[in-house]
């Protein structure tokens, strides 16, 4: 039998929240009557482009490879998962 921890639970418990609320997110962005949220929301995305920017990206290392695979390993995905610095 397999040990469910609580990191198991909340990456599920996220999934399920992310998948549950992008669409309506991507509604309220696109519906004309919201352009004050489209707005805030183009600066979130401006301030994360901001950062990796100015960032290094270390995910072709060899170590962090190593770990890359053991999450996805752990959590039986196959995740993009890219790494800044």
């Amino acid at each position: 039998m397999p040990i469910i921890r609580y990191q198991h639970l909340q990456y599920q418990r996220d999934l399920f929240y992310y998948n549950n609320v992008i669409d309506k997110y991507n509604s309220i962005i696109n519906d004309p009557k919201n352009i004050e949220i489209k707005h805030r929301a183009e600066m979130q995305d401006n301030h994360v482009d901001k950062w990796l920017n100015i960032s290094i990206r270390i995910d072709e290392h060899y170590f962090v490879q190593n770990i890359i695979r053991q999450i996805n390993r752990h959590l039986k995905t196959d995740f993009d998962i890219k790494v800044f610095l």
